[in-house]
């Protein structure tokens, strides 16, 4: 067969080989079965028995993922235990079998599928959609309970395994079959099924391809080369030949990292390195790669996968209070809601158009709960931080900070230190009048290069701008860095191209103070950081700075930058490419 490479998303780092599994999309197809009017009472005992059940066994999975895992990844089921627990839900069930006196096991497939559907509709588009997979397991499982006739995907042992989507209940039992690779049609690095794989160190491409899909076949020879963000099919015997030795190798240096990473103090590297978290569940992640603290939280995203709808100042200030104290002694650098654009929001689309604090502070009320509920749980929190997106003028920094004060008046409170992302080149004329105002600063890149080139963020992966960072980067940088460092104010990135260890010397030899990156990317930066002389890293930045063009820059990474890096992790034998990361995020 023909041998063929499709382009995806690297959800977790490595390389797998094997045949083919292919695990079918989780569906229900049912027939709608009636009962006599005098078997209603016993079809409700049947219902609360089996849903008494399943509320039983998602709590052992919980306990099973808390105890064989890590501890915070018992929140994947966070989503389903509160399913279980609706009214909403129950009511729908009970309604069916008592009103239009259907069987248990057709009320319940009915009302999954009315939910489920609704679910889909409602977060088309949204990060959160990617949940509706917990609609589909909690109903299989209780379905389970009432013993219906279903049938649930069953997982086969080794080789990669093809699955549009995978169930929670599914995902944590992966390390059980040996699988040597997967590939979903998630793209979300910040996703459950990401997660788990990470957690697992099961090599994961995110394929959206509908050629692939359709080409796969059980048994098919098939390459995920998750350092690549590319998956092989048929490969010939070339390809099998290098991805081996790659993944022999990969193998090896992925071990000593860690173990050789763990053992460096913190105190003695040249800028902190710290971890962007978008789910709880990653906080594990953050300490098992050796991550100091949260760089970047991106708040949205710890409510979006568990409801369409704005949490509560309450609710909020508990996950703040949790997050921060998992962190602790560490910082928690908490970014206010970013929505807009590519990003949803909680409220309903015709509100006000625009991206990050402009947007905000529109949205008075939601920006308002928000900032309350940090500042509650900076109270017993001292390493909470506030950091504001996408800030443009010195106004809109005054009028998050007057909130801060009323809020200290009104409760006497202590108010969080507070930073801001700089995203927006025209950023730089004001900062003279911002720098005094704020606590530290950090470069969100994926927007900045988009604003400094009229770039694409959703770009081809392919394209010069996305694997090679144009040279006004450093030269915008450069400028801005100076500024803080004259009014004494820390600089911070934390863009996806602080996770490519290629640039580590670079942003040393600038004088960065802090890297912030997704937890699994942490080892070979900080391995980078700590080998590299600062005497070499300043010379690196100068030669960075003095480049004037894309090509020029190109040459120079893949010609003495690159090769150096590689030098210092030892490890020549990973392609260049393999470090060429994809900054530009789908879904943050």
């Amino acid at each position: 067969m023909e041998s063929k490479i499709y382009e995806g998303r690297g959800l977790s780092t490595g390389i797998g080989i094997g045949p083919a599994s292919i695990m079918p999309d989780l569906n229900y197809q049912f027939k709608e079965v009636h009962i006599y009017h005098d078997s209603v009472e016993k079809e409700l005992e049947r219902f609360n028995q089996a849903l008494e059940n399943t509320k039983n066994s998602t709590r052992k999975l919980r306990d099973h993922v808390t105890n064989t895992l890590f501890d915070d990844l018992g929140q994947l089921f966070t989503l389903q235990e509160s399913l279980l627990e609706d009214p909403g839900f129950t009511g729908r069930v009970v309604l069916l079998i008592t009103e239009d006196q259907l069987c248990a096991e057709s009320a319940v497939m009915k009302t999954m599928k009315q939910l489920e559907e609704q679910f889909v509709e409602k977060t088309s588009g949204k990060p959160q959609s990617t949940r509706a997979i917990d609609f589909l397991d909690a109903g299989m499982r209780l379905l389970g309970h009432l013993e219906a006739p279903i049938s649930r995907p069953r997982l086969p042992h080794g080789g990669v395994l093809i699955a549009r989507r995978i169930a929670p209940s599914v995902a944590v039992f992966l390390d059980d079959y040996e699988i040597e690779g997967l590939v979903v049609e998630n793209t979300n690095r910040s996703s459950h099924i990401a997660v788990v794989a990470q957690s697992l160190e099961i090599p994961t491409v995110g394929l959206t391809s509908e050629n692939f899909y359709r080409d796969i076949k059980v048994g098919c020879p098939t390459i995920v080369s998750a350092n690549r963000n590319r998956v092989y099919l048929n490969p010939d015997e070339q390809q099998l030949a290098t991805h081996r030795e790659a993944q022999k190798s990969f193998r090896q240096f992925t071990t000593s990292i860690c173990q050789e990473t763990n053992k460096i103090d913190p105190d003695n590297l040249p800028l902190q390195i710290r971890g962007n978290l978008g789910l709880m569940e990653e906080i594990p992640l953050l300490e098992k790669y050796g991550g100091r603290g949260a760089g970047l939280v991106r708040t949205e995203f710890l409510f979006l996968g568990h409801s369409t709808d704005m949490p509560d100042e309450a609710i909020q200030a508990e996950i703040y209070h949790r997050l921060a104290r998992f962190v602790a002694p560490e910082p928690a650098n908490l970014r206010t809601f970013d929505f807009g654009g590519d990003k949803e929001t909680f409220k309903e689309p015709d509100e006000v158009e625009g991206r990050g604090i402009y947007r905000e502070l529109f949205n008075h009320d939601l920006l308002r709960a928000q900032l309350r509920a940090m500042c509650r749980a900076y109270q017993e929190n001292r390493n909470i931080s506030i950091m504001l997106p996408l800030v443009g003028t010195l106004e809109e920094i005054e009028q998050v900070k007057q909130l801060l004060q009323q809020f200290a008046r009104e409760k006497s409170w202590e108010i969080p230190p507070l930073g801001i992302m700089v995203e927006i080149p025209s950023v730089y004329f004001a900062l003279d009048d911002i720098l005094p105002e704020v606590d530290y600063i950090s470069f969100g890149t994926n927007d900045l290069m988009n604003y400094l080139l009229g770039a694409d963020r959703f770009g081809s992966p392919v394209a010069d701008s996305v694997n090679f960072p144009d040279p006004s980067l450093f030269g915008f940088m450069e400028m801005v860095i100076e500024k803080a460092k004259n009014n004494r104010v820390s600089t911070a990135l934390c863009g996806e191209i602080g996770a490519n260890p290629l640039f580590t010397p670079v942003f040393v030899g600038m004088g960065l103070d802090e890297l912030s990156m997704a937890p699994m990317r942490i080892p070979e930066v900080k391995l980078v950081a700590s080998r590299c002389p600062l005497e070499k890293a300043r010379e690196l930045a100068r030669t960075a700075l003095n480049i004037t063009c894309r090509r020029q820059n190109k040459q120079w990474i893949r010609e003495e930058l690159g090769p150096y890096v590689q030098e210092i992790l030892r490890e020549k034998s990973i392609p260049l490419e393999g470090r060429e990361f994809d900054y530009y995020e789908q879904e943050e």
